[in-house]
């Protein structure tokens, strides 16, 4: 879908007064549209989610890719190092080539298309609610006849499933002045008029291709295959060993001991083993207890760089006793789409030991918390998985 936005420029030269009413009116100058690239949805968060590119429709990702004798062609900032691509062509016949339009399949990362998938705050808003702001500045008698013309020209030229962004320029020092004009009367109508309709997308970031971006973002998605390095990475991880939640702490231990050996040994699991199907394990660690991976022997080997590439947005905030890092670890949980009732009760025991504990003391005989007490929101449990 296509995004615009009107600039309104409400600057004392683009309004006159009507000599019958007294009004004051808007000049066809105050509008001007412009094209700005293609609208693709909205997101809550402040990444986008593979789950998000697959509701709006775009040919990206494919978790059950049959890699078997295909040729590939490698899109650039991928997170499929050499020996991962090694092991492609020994175990599946994979070749890598050069030349885009003669691969069977185009991979591409998440890093790649976040420079082409661009995400603001920007309030914009369907083609409709534009024509009922626009509508009411006519039946407002806020436009002059150049002003009708202009607003009908842009209503004619817009498609009617488009997005647009609203700019609206202004005289700050006469909207913030404490004396009373016609002037100022009609900046507080259109201030108004402006905040009604931001309520519409509020809290909701944009995500869009901007016009430089469109060409390449065409050839990405027209292609029949296209796959995210994180798939190619599935694959080829689906044979590796599984750590599974009951293995957790026996995991967390070797972690935190004080023997480097072992923290290295531990290290050596993460990065080894099937990181997509030990999720639990493998975030509940690398999050809370970074410090600790990082003090190891082996954190800078080809394989554990690897890894950290995987799991680079659960570097770790470390301060337990901060309710926003529980925030930020559920919300980065729910993005990879692996929300699991382990996850839910051991982050709740967490936090209940770290956080609420703290805060009532275990001898308080006035108050009493129970760990029952610490519950998901509603918003999150509807998206929780049981453990198989």
């Amino acid at each position: 879908m296509k995004r615009y936005k009107l600039n309104i420029n409400t600057y004392k030269e683009n309004v006159i007064k009507d000599p019958v009413t007294n009004s004051l009116m808007l000049l066809g100058s105050a509008f001007t549209l412009t094209y700005t690239g293609r609208h693709i949805g909205f997101t809550t968060g402040y990444e986008i989610t593979n789950e998000e590119i697959g509701e709006w429709d775009i040919n990206i990702g494919n978790a059950n890719i049959n890699l078997q004798d295909k040729t590939m062609y490698r899109y650039p900032k991928l997170d499929l190092p050499r020996q991962k691509v090694d092991l492609l062509k020994e175990k599946f016949n994979v070749k890598v080539i050069r030349d885009k339009s003669k691969a069977d399949i185009h991979v591409v990362s998440q890093k790649y298309l976040d420079r082409i998938l661009v995400t603001m705050w920007d309030n914009i808003y369907e083609f409709k609610h534009i024509f009922n702001l626009l509508k009411i500045l006519k039946e407002e008698n806020k436009l002059t006849k150049t002003g009708l013309d202009k607003v009908r020209l842009i209503i004619a030229g817009l498609p009617k499933d488009s997005f647009i962004e609203i700019n609206h320029q202004y005289e700050h020092s006469a909207m913030h002045s404490t004396k009373i004009t016609p002037y100022t009367d009609w900046l507080s109508f259109m201030d108004e008029r402006i905040e009604e309709l931001s309520q519409i997308n509020r809290y909701r970031r944009c995500v869009m291709v901007q016009t430089h971006n469109e060409k390449e973002f065409d050839e990405i998605t027209s292609h029949p295959e296209v796959i995210l390095d994180t798939d190619v990475i599935n694959v080829i991880n689906s044979d590796l060993a599984i750590i599974e939640s009951e293995e957790y702490d026996n995991v967390k231990a070797m972690v935190l001991s004080n023997d480097k050996d072992n923290r290295s040994l531990a290290l050596e699991m993460l990065a080894n083993c099937n990181v997509d199907k030990s999720f639990d394990v493998v975030s509940n660690i690398y999050y809370w207890h970074l410090e600790y991976l990082r003090d190891t022997s082996n954190w800078n080997t080809v394989n554990v760089k690897a890894f950290r590439k995987r799991m680079h947005k659960f570097n770790g905030c470390g301060e337990s006793c901060n309710i926003t890092s529980y925030n930020n670890f559920i919300r980065l949980i729910d993005n990879e789409d692996k929300l699991t009732k382990f996850i839910v009760d051991s982050t709740r025991e967490r936090m209940y030991k770290n956080i609420f504990i703290g805060l009532v003391g275990k001898e308080s005989s006035a108050f009493h918390i129970k760990i029952d007490d610490v519950a998901l929101s509603d918003r999150y449990i509807k998206k929780t998985k049981i453990n198989e």
